[in-house]
């Protein structure tokens, strides 16, 4: 039996490529944002040159809205005068006008660095995004896609802008009405002096004097602290949490553009077939006239197990005849964890799927609420937890931010992890292992998610150690300040965590060198 040409009937990824559906480039600015991955999937055949021909009147647009949100804010145009916003904008203009007449040659330079800066800004978010979409293609194809999108997704910045100053404008707008019709209290004015010249033979009436002038201090101020109490219980939800409110559109907005980027990148796509020979996978052996039935003649691996119809059928996680789907989610993990060599030997590396994608995603609400609920175990070891409940609202602000950054950490990790493995991984068997290596790391989803807690849970046992003997001990001994020994102790054990998360992806890669399907 001759097994030539046994990849040639392989598909490759998919994507709809009639030419009727199509979609302009321009229709990106009204369906970008509602629609990435349909988006992505109707503008695959946008040039790079026309994806950043779009990219740049975005940038511009977006910059001129920030400009005109700043002249809002400062031309109090919350107050509906709009002669002090055209002033404001106007003046805003005159501004840069005047840096550029005082600086021909400074200001012209900061600018082009500016924009250069935002360009490779760009262009590392195209590479941080690449694994994501990658198909069995070569290297440059994938960041091409990624590239073409991150450009295109510029379009999408502008409504993120707009709904945040829009948000932080209506809340400033109506905390400012607020406060103008009702004023707060003002505080008595400063204590009197008190005498400290005992030789000054007024000594004893400036005394008497100072004595009056603090009772009917006191007095003012018990009034003015029971009028305070009376105005902030009279404030409404939004003057208090105007701020917090603001700062938590800002960050859902960012996952918003994040989940719209990695959407678009994502997207199915057609992907013209590589023809290899069929492989051992065990050795890299050419099989084309070896029957099904024998053994590789290099390593003595049966063909079948290379070439048969049970190889690389995909993980538990993407059968649907296994039992259930927390099963085949435990099966894939523990598999990752502990034998990601023979998890490699189970990928599809010529069309992946997008099942492992929402393997991963699937552990990004326990990411986010490890974040959020780390972060305020550890500002209440910090602080006290009567700090902590002084101010409900900039907690909740600062724990969901830190909750957010981890679910942005968390996507960011495995899609460098997948590349930087990759890229080596690619050096030495020369193929584009950026397909296999994604899956990878999607599929240690819960390893990020122990890790993740371990570093919470870590983080709040050194700031509570970080005042006890031991860290005064080290600091007087090795001189470097306990804080700073405490940092040490937590990076150490959490930087061996990173590490290992690249060997487990480097082993599940590397199984995939040789892969027929």
């Amino acid at each position: 039996m001759n097994n030539a040409g046994a990849t040639s009937g392989v598909p490759s990824q998919t994507a709809n490529t009639d030419l009727e559906r199509r979609w302009p480039a321009m229709l990106v600015f009204v369906t970008a944002w509602l629609l990435p991955a349909t988006t992505a999937r109707r503008t695959g055949h946008v040039s790079l040159l026309n994806a950043w021909l779009i990219h740049l009147p975005a940038t511009l647009l977006t910059i001129l809205l920030i400009v005109i949100l700043v002249a809002l804010v400062n031309g109090n145009g919350i107050t509906k005068q709009p002669d002090l916003i055209f002033d404001e904008f106007g003046s805003i203009i005159n501004a840069i006008a005047d840096r550029f007449k005082r600086h021909p040659y400074a200001f012209p330079a900061t600018v082009a660095g500016i924009a250069i800066s935002i360009e490779i800004g760009f262009l590392l978010l195209a590479l941080l995004a690449m694994p994501w979409g990658a198909g069995d293609e070569p290297m440059r194809e994938s960041y091409r896609n990624a590239l073409r999108h991150t450009w295109l997704r510029t379009a999408h910045v502008v409504p993120c802008v707009l709904l945040v100053g829009t948000v932080s404008l209506a809340l400033h707008n109506m905390q400012f009405e607020w406060l103008r019709a009702n004023p707060a209290p003002k505080w008595p004015v400063q204590p009197p002096w008190v005498p400290v010249s005992t030789s000054d033979p007024t000594y004893q009436q400036a005394v008497a004097e100072y004595e009056a002038a603090m009772v009917q201090y006191r007095e003012q101020a018990a009034r003015a602290q029971e009028a305070w109490k009376t105005w902030a219980a009279q404030r409404p939800w939004h003057v208090d949490y105007s701020v917090p409110l603001a700062v938590q559109t800002a960050f859902i907005t960012a996952l918003w553009l994040l989940w719209g980027l990695f959407r678009a990148v994502g997207a199915s796509r057609h992907t013209p077939l590589i023809e290899r020979p069929p492989m051992c996978e065990a050795c890299g052996y050419n099989l084309s006239t070896i029957p099904m039935e024998s053994r590789c003649p290099e390593c003595g691996e049966a063909v079948e197990t290379s070439l048969g119809p049970t190889a690389r059928l995909g993980t538990a996680w993407q059968r649907e005849d296994e039992p259930g789907r927390w099963a085949a989610w435990w099966q894939c993990s523990v598999m990752a964890l502990r034998r990601p060599r023979l998890l490699g030997r189970q990928l599809q590396t010529v069309s992946p799927g997008t099942g492992h994608r929402r393997f991963f995603v699937l552990h990004l609400p326990v990411v986010f609420c490890i974040g959020a609920v780390g972060t305020t175990a550890f500002v209440a070891v910090d602080v006290g937890i009567d700090e902590l409940a002084n101010d409900l609202a900039i907690a909740f602000m600062v724990t969901s931010m830190f909750g957010y950054a981890c679910v942005a950490g968390a996507v960011a990790f495995a899609n460098l992890a997948a590349l930087v493995v990759s890229v080596v991984a690619g050096l030495c068997y020369k193929r584009n292992l950026l397909p296999a290596a994604i899956q990878i790391t999607c599929y240690l989803g819960m390893y990020l998610t122990a890790w993740a807690m371990f570093g919470a849970a870590s983080g709040v046992a050194i700031v509570a150690l970080a005042e006890e003997y031991w860290f005064h001990a080290l600091e007087s001994l090795t001189g470097i300040y306990r804080y700073d020994l405490a940092r040490f102790t937590w990076l150490l054990p959490n930087t061996a965590w990173g590490v290992w998360y690249f060997v487990l992806v480097a082993r599940g890669t590397a199984a995939t060198r040789y892969a027929n399907r």
